[in-house]
């Protein structure tokens, strides 16, 4: 990829840093005429620095202002910053969701029927985060919404004032918006928009012409804890996903 290019790319991420301020910024994705070569069709490519590496299309990790990150595939060098503050393993999952096509949950086009939104009780220059999508640009594989995915914002935290700018439909829901972990319906959700859900193994897919039932809310509060690996072996990496893992923007 030439400096050029690199640089354009560069700038245009500081110009919307500089116009939104704060933490947390995303660069926005569409289809255009480059579909679908946004999509990472042989896994995402990711190393430690190395200069004598050959190019090719891949995520580099920089220490940029604020966390962010392109969605989807962009082609050649793309930029993910994990700043001062973005240290955390949910927020630089949450960055990794975005460089692999995912939308924040809260802008799914079918959000309207879950959350409401108060835009007066978002921050200033956040309202680019609750941006809805349209059927065109966003499709969920006939997935319900799920409030505690590590792609939903919390009720409270780009808020203006301290109040919710997000109420589920539900209310029983609000203490369970986001996470800091990929929830269930997400890992599914990637493993059906890359068709790697029975890559490996005896595993197979149900058709997805059904949506998923809806989860019920608890009565009770239950209090979240750091799951415990069960086995003391270091793990292994995960083996490269099939060529044709691949189809649409999420």
């Amino acid at each position: 990829m030439s400096e050029l290019v690199f640089r354009k790319q560069a700038d245009e991420i500081m110009e919307d840093i500089e116009d939104n301020g704060g933490n947390r910024r995303k660069r926005q994705a569409f289809v255009d005429e480059n579909y679908p070569k946004t999509i990472w069709s042989n896994g995402m490519t990711y190393a430690f620095w190395n200069s004598s590496k050959p190019e090719g299309d891949r995520v580099m990790v920089v220490e940029s202002v604020g966390c962010w990150s392109h969605i989807g595939r962009i082609g050649g060098q793309q930029l993910l910053s994990l700043g001062a503050g973005c240290e955390h393993i949910g927020i630089a999952v949450h960055e990794i969701g975005h460089a692999l096509g995912l939308f924040h949950t809260q802008s799914r086009h079918d959000r309207d029927q879950f959350i409401t939104l108060y835009e007066n009780n978002i921050q200033s220059g956040w309202a680019s985060q609750f941006v809805r999508q349209t059927e065109n640009t966003n499709y969920n594989y006939n997935i319900t919404y799920d409030y505690g995915t590590v792609m939903h914002y919390g009720a409270t935290s780009s808020s203006a004032n301290g109040q919710p700018f997000m109420i589920p439909r539900d209310v029983l829901f609000l203490p369970t918006l986001g996470s800091h972990f990929l929830s269930f319906y997400e890992k599914l959700m990637v493993n059906l928009h890359y068709k790697c859900l029975a890559s490996y193994g005896s595993a197979t897919s149900k058709s997805t012409s059904e949506k998923t039932s809806r989860p019920q809310p608890s009565s009770k509060k239950t209090r979240r804890t750091t799951p415990q690996s069960s086995s003391s072996t270091t793990p292994q990496p995960t083996q490269k996903p099939k060529e044709d893992c691949k189809d649409r923007i999420l």
